[in-house]
């Protein structure tokens, strides 16, 4: 009789395993409501989803450093940086496509012609970029746009997607069917002892 004393931390931590392999599965599925008799059924991440992805939202928008991007892409190095790219398509136009579009120009473009304009163009656009950029992002700064366009990102994400990327990515997922386990085995081990208590006294 005794024996079957040892088979408890066994039987205790595969019933652990179990119980917390069914508390992630329930966790993440089922995506949509199932009906099972009187009862409705659906997992508790997919259930919450909306109100996570706006809670999640608006984290990620009262986070972000908005004012701090502004100035950190119209600074002056990161213009300086745009300006090479500039001065390409500015000479790519003049030889190639302007000169394309009307062929007449070819006898009056030269290369000091074209030096001379890409040096005008490049020295407008230092002056003009910061402003145009600062211009398209403020349609950005706006909060509640930004809420709601994180919002309707995150809502496009299928749950079975989140799942894999939770299960991936997260250790934590692993580490509570490990808890399971091997709080099963202690809570069988803890029985042990008291059976054998019960038992010397009686």
């Amino acid at each position: 009789m005794y024996t079957w004393y040892y088979l408890l931390p066994i039987l205790t931590a595969f019933i652990g395993w179990c119980i917390n392999c069914i508390l992630l599965i329930y966790f993440f599925r089922p995506y949509q409501p199932k009906k099972i008799i009187f009862f409705s059924i659906q997992g508790i991440l997919p259930a919450k989803r909306e109100k996570i992805t706006d809670s999640l939202a608006e984290y990620i928008v009262q986070q972000l450093p908005i004012e701090e991007l502004f100035k950190k892409i119209t600074s002056e190095e990161s213009i300086a940086t745009v300006l090479p790219l500039a001065e390409n398509a500015i000479d790519v136009f003049l030889r190639k496509k302007l000169v394309g579009k009307m062929p007449m120009l070819s006898m009056f473009v030269s290369d000091r012609l074209i030096n001379d304009l890409k040096i005008i163009f490049i020295e407008e656009l230092t002056t003009l970029l910061p402003a145009m950029i600062t211009q398209y992002l403020e349609q950005f700064n706006n909060k509640v746009q930004l809420i709601s366009f994180l919002k309707n990102y995150l809502n496009k994400v299928d749950n079975q997607t989140i799942e894999i990327l939770i299960r991936k990515n997260t250790l934590l997922i692993k580490a509570f069917q490990w808890w399971g386990l091997i709080g099963g085995f202690l809570i069988g081990c803890i029985q042990i002892l008291f059976l054998y208590g019960f038992s010397s006294v009686y």
